[in-house]
């Protein structure tokens, strides 16, 4: 079984195929003492065309601070990431934001640039969804 897993299947986690006959198998992998998701999403459309799409990114962005998986923000990503999921789910295409240059951000304290960039300063990705109430919790400084 173990040789199955690590030597035949090699971190698959889903293959399927839509109505239309186009296939997708998405793999994962991490390491240890890393906290980074690495996932591979290979596409076979129609016509033989293969694309593969590598998407590394930290578990803290679909998990709150208690643990609980967020599943909005793994759809993004993936509808974001690979065309194939994208045009299946449209809705949750979300298009890449450019990178602007804040004015004033250097006078900002580390606690508003954490708030403004959405990351709590423990490194957990802060989203209404993660706390009950809908509300972000503050920790008192100490």
């Amino acid at each position: 079984m173990t040789y199955w897993i690590w030597g035949v299947e090699k971190g698959s986690v889903y293959i399927g195929t839509n109505k239309s006959g186009e296939r997708i198998e998405v793999s994962t992998k991490t390491e240890k003492f890393t906290p980074i998701y690495n996932l591979s999403v290979t596409t076979y459309r129609k016509g033989g065309k293969k694309e593969t799409v590598s998407i590394k990114k930290p578990f803290t962005l679909w998990f709150d601070k208690a643990g609980h998986f967020v599943a909005l923000p793994f759809q993004q990503m993936l509808a974001s990431g690979v065309k194939l999921v994208g045009e299946a789910d449209p809705t949750k295409v979300v298009e890449g934001k450019k990178k602007e240059k804040k004015t004033g951000e250097s006078n900002m304290s580390m606690d508003d640039k954490s708030e403004s960039s959405g990351v709590d300063l423990d490194g957990m990705a802060a989203s209404p969804a993660a706390t009950p109430g809908g509300k972000k919790k503050r920790g008192k400084k100490a």
